[in-house]
């Protein structure tokens, strides 16, 4: 379950700040965090993926949890990536990985620096006294209410990275239910559970964490049962028909292959999206097509919002 890190992530890894506990309620989550990245790396050590998918799995619900966005003490907040004048502004959500990080959209941001407004948005969870979300319920309305706040009746699009998209999906249909529809919708090389290109990707992505950790910082308790709670309240998800233009980017090389080895069709890969949307490849793999690619990516998401807005 757990996912390699995001294109963009800064080599040092994610900051791991403490946020606001509540007593005992925060100590008993550290006592879950800690003891769940004991025995995920034991199970790794081991070659037993399956135990560790097992330890994710039954962490979720020892986890201290909100249902209730104002419950939420010091959570994330939407974070300014990029200036610009030119309207609808994005913000975007990284993915829900173990290394889940604002900088996953840094390198898509940094050429519409001067253009367009670039936020991103983490959900709760990903930092030590944080909550996670008991359900999608709660995920969607914990950003729903600062990404209204944010906008205020300005044109915004909504945007998710990888696993970030669903949460980007469910936000975007439910403000349409209240007459606040996002001018689009795009889609960051985003998979689903339950189709063939998923299968496939997830566990190559899996068999890489372990070896990048060295370079991208350490899969705490507390990264890897937030991702476990995200995965899992999405894993039956299945999102509903919206009327917001969407926009799917995909990775044009597959991820995980090695040098001179044969690329597999692209419809065992590449991300797909069940729902009506426009599909553009730009180069690079699922973490590349951002890091070394952001300026391709970030031109043809420009691209696309600004034929939208003719």
């Amino acid at each position: 379950m757990a996912a390699a890190p995001a294109a963009g992530q800064a080599a040092a890894g994610p900051a791991e700040d403490t946020g606001s506990g509540r007593g005992a309620d925060a100590l008993g989550d550290l006592a879950v965090i800690n003891g769940v990245e004991a025995l995920y790396r034991r199970s790794n050590e081991l070659g037993r993926l399956d135990l560790g998918h097992s330890v994710l799995r039954n962490s979720v619900d020892l986890r201290v949890s909100f249902s209730d966005p104002q419950e939420v003490k010091g959570g994330p907040s939407l974070v300014r990536l990029g200036e610009g004048a030119q309207y609808p502004k994005i913000i975007g959500f990284p993915s829900q990985s173990v290394w889940a990080s604002n900088q996953e959209l840094v390198s898509m941001a940094t050429p519409l620096r001067g253009t367009r407004d670039v936020w991103s948005l983490m959900l709760p969870g990903f930092v030590t006294g944080q909550p996670v979300a008991a359900d999608v319920d709660a995920a969607a309305e914990y950003a729903l209410r600062l990404i209204e706040e944010l906008v205020d009746g300005e044109p915004f699009v909504l945007a998710g990275r990888s696993s970030g998209g669903r949460i980007a999906h469910e936000v975007t249909s439910r403000l349409e239910d209240r007459g606040l529809a996002p001018r689009g919708l795009v889609l960051i090389d985003s998979y689903m559970a339950g189709y063939d290109a998923t299968s496939y990707i997830v566990p190559v992505m899996e068999s890489k964490a372990v070896e990048l950790e060295k370079d991208f910082g350490q899969m705490t308790g507390t990264r890897l049962t937030a991702m476990a709670a995200y995965f899992g309240m999405f894993e039956h998800w299945q999102p509903k028909e919206i009327a917001t233009p969407t926009l799917l980017v995909r990775a044009s090389e597959c991820y995980g292959i090695e040098p001179g080895e044969v690329q597999p069709p692209a419809e065992q890969w590449q991300a797909a999206w069940p729902l009506p949307h426009e599909a553009i490849d730009v180069p690079g793999n699922h973490y590349t097509m951002l890091e070394g690619n952001g300026d391709v990516t970030a031109a043809a998401v420009h691209e696309w919002l600004t034929r939208h807005e003719a």
